[in-house]
């Protein structure tokens, strides 16, 4: 029997006029919080930035920004007394990028991208500025380095590269670099690794010597010089599966495999695994379910030989973990989303 803790979750409120909710982006860094966008019941726009706190929201406590018809949200960049918001709009002549400032209310900065749409994005921050992950209607996806001096904005595209498969990109924590990890369409799937300078220029791409079997999902992030790969094989829709968490070193000849543990996932079901910062270090999670009950499984990276996993929930059946935040007192949280009849439900869980 596995011990589950209690989760407390609140669904993020609609205020007074407001139709539907369609994004909550969590926002880590010096100003922390969530921003949410929707539809109000006129058919405008709406956009604000609630800053975080561990129960549910007061409508007063928003900080509202402009979103023009079909602008597309993406994140925000919070640090050096400012909270940035990135967004794309697409028109006839193509895509553009438009960063603008809470603090100071006002737009920084209008950048013309792309012939593509850009369907999707996420923002992640790095310590010289920040990067923009950018999904296209071209189905690949392509980074954006755009760096912060002394109230200063200077965009960097990475035009000579982009990659396919919802690459994942790690900012360096030392260096003016980010990494980014993406999958294959070979059978088996192989996973490739590529270095990009915060200038604009990239460095050749590698690949993990990572033995995939029966690849379902798979997650990527890196620390003190290691990246971490979780990856769930076998068929988790008939409970026949295994989670195998594979850590790599950097060394001067690439990542060489320094260590694999295998979890077994026997009659479950289960999402894809989310790498989180949480509380207590980092953490591997992945969201099961059996029957109609759904429960988030936790593995602490730091102690993961002989470990057993931790548990919270229960939760909603569909919920998908959209992002995670944390509190030095409180401990951890996640933003979830689930289908609410023709809407999207979004909550704020305590795990």
């Amino acid at each position: 029997m596995q011990q589950v803790s209690k989760s407390d979750c609140f669904s993020w409120p609609l205020r007074e006029g407001d139709l539907r909710i369609d994004h909550v982006i969590p926002v880590k860094g010096s100003k922390s919080g969530l921003l949410v966008s929707g539809l109000r019941r006129n058919s405008s726009p709406f956009a604000y930035f609630a800053p975080f706190q561990t129960d549910k929201p007061e409508p007063e406590d928003f900080e509202s920004f402009q979103l023009t018809q079909g602008e597309q949200l993406i994140g925000a960049h919070s640090g050096q007394g400012q909270l940035i918001i990135a967004s794309a709009i697409n028109g006839d002549s193509g895509s553009k990028l438009v960063l603008q400032s809470l603090t100071a209310k006002r737009v920084l900065l209008e950048h013309n991208f792309s012939s593509q749409e850009i369907l999707d994005g996420e923002l992640i921050s790095s310590r010289n500025g920040f990067w923009l992950l950018l999904k296209t209607s071209n189905h690949r996806s392509n980074a954006v380095f755009v760096a912060l001096n002394n109230g200063r904005y200077t965009v960097h595209p990475i035009s000579s590269q982009s990659w396919p498969n919802h690459p994942t990109l790690i900012p360096s924590g030392a260096e003016a670099t980010a990494l980014v990890v993406w999958l294959d369409d070979d059978s088996p799937p192989k996973i490739h690794t590529q270095a990009l300078r915060e200038s604009g220029s990239v460095m050749p791409e590698s690949i993990l010597r990572n033995g995939i079997r029966d690849l379902e999902v798979y997650a990527a992030t890196a620390r003190d010089q290691r990246l971490y790969i979780g990856l769930v094989e076998g068929d988790t829709m008939v409970g026949e599966a295994h989670l195998r968490v594979n850590v790599f070193r950097l060394a001067d000849t690439g990542f060489t495999l320094e260590k694999s543990v295998k979890f077994a996932l026997n009659d479950v079901h289960t999402s894809a695994p989310l790498f989180l910062d949480a509380s207590g270090g980092l953490e591997l999670v992945l969201l099961n379910w059996i029957d109609e009950e759904s429960t988030i499984a936790r593995y602490q990276i730091g102690s993961l030989l002989g470990s057993k996993p931790r548990f919270s929930g229960v939760f909603s059946t569909g919920m998908r973990i959209m992002g995670h935040l944390a509190s030095p007192t409180e401990g951890d949280f996640v933003v979830t989303r689930h289908r609410s009849g023709p809407q999207w439900t979004f909550q704020q869980c305590r795990i």
